[in-house]
């Protein structure tokens, strides 16, 4: 009798989880042409609407009006003219949701270069602090700009960064929040480039390198404080990619 009670009480939990993540629509949700890139920015009213209490913020967490634990402040807000490719990937989880894209812009010469000097000059001044991208030469397959990489391989990852094909004048960005559900993995399927570094993520980073970002140990060119977009910036040459 008591062996009966233990496998109904199991059978409830098993069917009251399966019934949870069926009523939450936990399966993979992607989005795979250019024309779906705004779901960058749409996909928060699909979050709100699908998981998320009354009265409490959605599950795309902290940073600006977008969340991701981004401010986003290099992703364009209007979809580019200049998009080659597009991929964008959202499971819901239990905790924290899996959220991941990719997408390259091919540029003319002139605006490709542009758009690198861009990068290399991009700063956020904030009360007498200077913040500027992570550049690494050496650790991808092309030179990168790090915006953000925090608790790599980790619940609360963040990793937020952009390659540069200077051989075919492509722009190639990379974002992925939470290791938890294979997103990150999923992105390098689905994406023309090899978009992973050469090492451990977690060894990515020296320790000079490294500050605390409110959500974790990493690199964040954002404040340290709040993670916000307070402060003076310049993000006009985000136009080359038209």
């Amino acid at each position: 009798m008591k062996k009966r009670v233990i496998g109904v009480i199991i059978i409830v939990i098993v069917l009251g989880l399966f019934g949870s993540c069926t009523a939450f629509n936990c399966a993979p949700r992607t989005r795979k042409k250019t024309k779906d890139y705004q779901y960058i920015y749409d996909v928060v009213k699909d979050v709100n609407m699908l998981q998320v209490p009354e009265g409490k913020k959605d599950s795309l967490l902290g940073y600006g009006e977008y969340m991701f634990n981004s401010v986003l402040l290099l992703t364009p807000r209007n979809t580019p003219s200049t998009l080659d490719e597009f991929y964008y990937i959202w499971i819901p989880g239990w905790d924290v949701d899996g959220h991941g894209y990719y997408f390259t812009c091919k540029l003319t010469s002139e605006d490709f270069n542009n758009f690198v000097e861009g990068l290399e000059n991009f700063t956020i001044q904030n009360e007498g602090e200077e913040r500027r991208l992570l550049k690494n030469t050496e650790d991808f397959s092309y030179p990168a700009y790090i915006v953000q990489w925090i608790e790599p391989g980790n619940e609360w990852e963040v990793l937020e960064y952009i390659l540069i094909d200077e051989t075919n004048n492509t722009i190639i960005y990379v974002f992925n929040m939470s290791n938890l559900y294979g997103t990150y993995e999923k992105l390098e399927k689905n994406s023309k480039y090899e978009i992973s570094p050469h090492k451990d993520k977690k060894e990515l980073l020296t320790d000079d390198e490294k500050n605390y970002t409110g959500f974790g140990w990493g690199f964040s060119v954002y404040s340290t404080r709040n993670g916000d977009e307070t402060g003076t910036y310049d993000i006009s040459f985000l136009e080359y990619l038209r």
